[in-house]
Parts: structure tokens; sequence; C-alpha cells
């Protein structure tokens, strides 16, 4: 029997974390909006069962819980989805809530007249330990293992405070072995005290291109940023979570977008002899639910992850029925090909995500993200446990 379920990409976050403004104008629920304030139209989408209202209102509805009773939520899915593949029962879940760096969370075309500067990431993170706490307090025997990814934008801070506030208090010790009972010792341990989170607190880092994380800054400055993170993280073997979709949650302008979200970018990284070690799994594989062949960005997902040993990438919010999977398959076939390597290959560094909550506003519940992966006959029960418990375990703890 597999011992643990890998989720590894989830957001879990309330109402206050994210700019609403953006969040509505990233998934075009302002002309939904706007209908609501005729009388009577809210009835009339409930009526008709409009599937993109009741999904957004479901969306919201989970964003208002407490992070606590959110996270409650989520397991009950998972109980839910009874996960079990040909033989391959699983007695534990693990999923990595990615957390998200706001910093400016305006966009420049875009500045109410009571913006906020910036949006802290330390409130986030009061917010996301006591939920954790809260929810090991309810459910003191849950079997749901919840260990954080920091989001982090080098740009918002100083290079010191960088080193000593971040680097050097989460990531600095973090031992090389056992690492998974480490973090499940201390998991619900926080006290309120942000001075009480350490080495123990985050098991990865997630960046976010989108909201101005840049792989490789051409200032000299900033560049000096993203080689402190890279350093601790092949010394220490971290993950690296990298959002890498078109369509994306952000504050920069669409081709500073683009620019900074192509994993063509990684090459000015991965190339260098240091950091060819490093561990980074590219979030959404880079494009929209279909997969076609010729998407560049797939390609050269593909390319990093002939080359190099600990490249990744994840199927986060990109795979909601059949056609979707078999497209999934085919594509990493095709890629194969192209690239002269087994098939096999690429799909061990395939790893399932679900991008809840996000995937909500296409699909009913985590629940029914999980009965389509578990049901799928697109993917080989093989290429299942890989996906979902192999290749996340080796991303997460393997050398």
């Amino acid at each position: 029997m597999r011992d643990t379920f890998y989720d590894l990409h989830t957001h879990v976050m309330s109402l206050n974390h994210p700019n609403l403004i953006e969040f509505i104008k990233r998934n075009n629920l302002g002309p939904m909006i706007a209908l609501l304030t005729i009388p009577g139209v809210d009835k009339l989408f409930v009526k008709l069962k409009y599937k993109r209202f009741l999904n957004a209102m479901n969306l919201l509805s989970l964003m208002e819980h407490s992070i606590g009773d959110y996270i409650k939520r989520l397991e009950e899915d998972i109980i839910d989805s009874h996960m079990y593949f040909e033989g391959e029962g699983f007695d534990k879940m693990l999923i990595t809530p990615l957390m998200m760096d706001f910093g400016n969370k305006y966009s420049k075309k875009f500045n109410p007249y009571y913006s906020l500067e910036s949006k802290p990431i330390i409130d986030q993170t009061i917010d996301l330990f006591n939920g954790i706490k809260y929810f090991k307090e309810i459910r003191p025997e849950t079997k749901l293992e919840v260990y954080p990814f920091l989001g982090l934008t080098p740009s918002h801070y100083t290079y010191d405070y960088l080193k000593k506030h971040i680097v050097d208090k989460y990531f600095s010790t973090i031992p090389l072995v056992d690492r998974r009972n480490y973090f499940k010792e201390h998991m619900g341990s926080f006290n309120g005290d942000l001075d009480s989170l350490g080495n123990f607190s985050f098991l990865g880092i997630k960046v976010y291109p989108p909201l101005g994380f840049d792989p490789w800054p051409d200032d000299p400055e900033e560049r000096n940023k993203v080689k402190l993170i890279y350093d601790v993280c092949v010394e220490k073997n971290i993950p690296i979570m990298c959002h890498c979709g078109y369509s994306s949650y952000t504050v920069l302008d669409k081709g500073e977008m683009y620019k900074l979200t192509n994993p063509e970018r990684w090459k000015h990284v991965l190339y260098r002899e240091k950091y060819r070690k490093l561990k980074v799994c590219f979030a959404h594989f880079g494009g929209e639910f279909n997969y076609p062949i010729n998407d560049p960005w797939r390609n050269t997902i593909a390319e990093l992850a002939v080359e190099f040993d600990n490249i990744y990438f994840d199927i986060g919010a990109r795979c909601y029925n059949d056609r979707h999977y078999r497209n999934l398959n085919k594509c990493i076939s095709k890629l194969a090909v192209k690239h002269e390597v087994s098939k096999d290959k690429l799909f061990k560094r395939l790893l399932f995500g679900s991008d809840v909550m996000m995937c909500l506003l296409t699909t009913k519940s985590y629940k029914s993200y999980l009965d389509t992966f578990k049901s799928t006959k697109c993917l080989t029960e093989k290429e299942k446990v890989m996906m979902c418990a192999e290749n996340p375990e080796r991303f997460l703890f393997g050398d």
C-alpha cells in the first residue's frame, strides 16, 4: 500500500489576502457582477443553473471560511474521494499551500484612491499558520499534512532583510535527512508569534513572475537577491514552485508578464553550473487546457526536463475531464518523441496538482477534481501513481 497521496498545487487563503479588484478582472467576473445589480438576475442565474455564476459564488463562499475551516472542508473532500488505484490505497494526503507574495497588489493601470501601497505577506502568514493550528486542534487524528510554500518576490525586500529575516530564518538549517518527520513534528505548533516560526515552517518556496518575480534580473542588485535564494535552495535541497501559465493574476503589463513568466528565462539560471541541481516545478505545465505539441512554453519545459534532473511540471487547474487528460497524455508522448527520450522520462517529472481554490471556477468542488483524476482511463494506473505519489515525494524529499 502506498503511503501518501500528494497534491502539490493548492492555495489556502481568505478574501482578505488577494486584491479583489485584480481577482475580479483576472477571472472575467466584472460583467457578471454588473448583471447582479439588476433586480432578480441572481435568482434567474440560479434557476438557469448558470454554471460560471454558481462556480464563482462557490469559490467566494469557500474563501469566506476561516482558514482552519477551509482546510477542514478540503480534508472532508479528500476523505469522500476515497483515493485508490489498482491495489494502491493511500493512507494519508499531503498538500502544500502555495503562498503568494502580493507586494504591490494593484496594477499600474488602476490605483484606487484608498489603495494599499503593499500587501505584506506577514498577515497572510499569521492567518495561514493560525488556521493550520486550529485545524490540528479540531482534527488531532487527521491524516492530512499541510506544509506551506513561502511566497517570495525578492524585489519587495532589501538584500539584508531578505537574508536575515527570510533566508536565514526559514531555510538555513533545514535538515537534509528525515525532512518529512521534521516538518510533521512541528505542524500546528504556531503560537501566534512570528518569532516562533523557524526552519520547520516552509517546505519550499513559491515564486510568481506575474507579481514581479524575475528568475534572472538584469539589475545586478536584484540578481544578487535571487542568487541568495538559489544558493540556499541548492545547498538545502529546497524545491521551488514557479507559476508558468498564460493566464495569470498579474500586476504587470501583458508584455512584461509574458517576458518574466516564459520558462526560457530560467535558462539563464539552470545552465550555470552552480545551479544545475536547482529543483524547480513549472506550475500548470506552461499553458492552457488543451495541450498542443507546438506550444513553445511546454516545449521549453520538456527541453529543461530532459537536460536537468530536478525539473518538474504540474497540472494545476488544467485537467477537468477525460478530454484534458487524453490531450495531456498525447502532448507528453509527442514531446518525448520530439526530444528523443522515452515517454516515461517525462512522466517521471509530472506532478498532480489541483490548484484548489482556483479550480472551483471550472469544477464544483475539490472532490470533483480528485474524482476526475481517479476515474480517468486516459492515464494508466502506473502513470497516476507516478504523478500523485512517486514523483512528488522525490520532488519534495528526494536528493
